[in-house]
């Protein structure tokens, strides 16, 4: 009997262990998001299978996010957990994939923020299992800076309004071309400025009207 089979995963050949006619044992290689297919090499007899074992998915235990998070994307947001040496988990800020999702430790991924705006983002990852893709949501929301308005120009108008204003700040957002458009609204006061369109994520453009 042969004691020392050898098992090829992802053209990488691990030592195991015989057990019986029917069983082996070898210590798993290093996780990836595909589920596990092997080939077995017994005296030069080789068998192949497919699709035979899934990955636990990652333990995520926190969402760790202290500097900016600019509408623009770019800006890092930390996820913390047990992640051993699966290196590639696909993040999500709401239904938008991470720029980049980053293993930097058997403890944490860094997520490179996509574009967006606004708050109540769900963070989710996306694991390959035997069956197919599945999503795991997780229990933390994500928000974007709120836009920050800090200066007018001009800052006076006639009483009798339909004057464009353009309003000053950060945190406006990126420009949208999705066909439905971009929801962004101003007012002045109790006014809402009709419509508010977007030159830059620093500045806004607004018809004011009566007041």
């Amino acid at each position: 009997v042969d004691s020392s089979p050898l098992a090829i995963i992802s053209d990488v050949t691990y030592s195991s262990v015989w057990i019986s006619d029917s069983s082996l044992n070898f210590i798993t290689p290093p996780a990836v998001e595909t589920p596990l297919s092997m080939i077995v090499s017994i005296l030069g007899s080789m068998g192949a299978g497919t699709g035979l074992f899934d990955w636990d998915a990652p333990n995520v235990t926190g969402v760790l996010q202290t500097g900016p998070r600019s509408p623009l994307g770019g800006d890092t947001m930390v996820l913390l957990g047990e992640f051993g040496s699966m290196r590639s988990v696909s993040f999500r800020v709401g239904s938008t994939p991470c720029a980049e999702s980053t293993w930097t430790s058997h403890t944490s991924f860094n997520c490179t923020l996509p574009r967006g705006t606004g708050g109540g983002h769900a963070v989710s990852f996306r694991l390959l299992s035997r069956t197919g893709p599945v999503n795991y949501s997780l229990p933390f929301l994500f928000s974007y800076d709120r836009p920050v308005v800090t200066s007018l120009a001009p800052a006076n108008a006639p009483a009798a309004g339909s004057v464009n204003i353009t309003l000053l700040g950060r945190n406006f957002g990126a420009s949208c071309s999705a066909p439905e458009g971009c929801s962004r609204s101003a007012a002045v006061g109790d006014s809402a400025c009709a419509p508010a369109s977007w030159t830059s994520d620093s500045s806004l453009v607004c018809l004011v009207g009566p007041g």
